[in-house]
C-alpha cells in the first residue's frame, strides 16, 4: 500500500506460485513455451482454460472457507495433448 500511495510504479516478480500472485498481485502474464498466454488480472488469467492449455491439469480458484484466500485446486493430470487448443 506504501507503494501505491507514492504514485505509478511497476514491479516485476517471476514465480510460480499462483496463490500468491492471486492475493498480491493486480496483473499476471502467464507464459508457455515461450509465448504469453494470458496478461490480465489474475481471476481472469487462472481460468481451467489455461490449467489445461499451460499445465495439463483440471484446476481451478476458489476461495478458503476458513480466510477467504484465493485457493488454486487442481485435480489430476490430462492424457499429453488432450488440453491443447493451440
Amino acid at each position: 500500500d506504501r507503494l501505491r500511495a507514492g504514485g505509478a510504479r511497476s514491479i516485476v516478480v517471476v514465480l510460480h506460485d499462483l496463490e500468491l500472485a492471486l492475493r498480491y498481485f493486480d496483473r499476471v502474464v502467464v507464459m508457455h513455451e515461450g509465448l504469453v498466454r494470458r496478461d490480465t488480472a489474475p481471476c481472469d488469467a487462472l481460468c481451467p482454460e489455461m490449467f489445461e492449455q499451460v499445465f495439463k491439469v483440471r484446476g481451478r480458484v476458489c476461495r478458503a472457507e476458513a480466510c477467504g484466500s484465493p485457493v488454486v485446486v487442481c485435480r489430476g493430470g490430462l492424457a499429453v495433448g488432450a488440453g491443447s487448443r493451440s
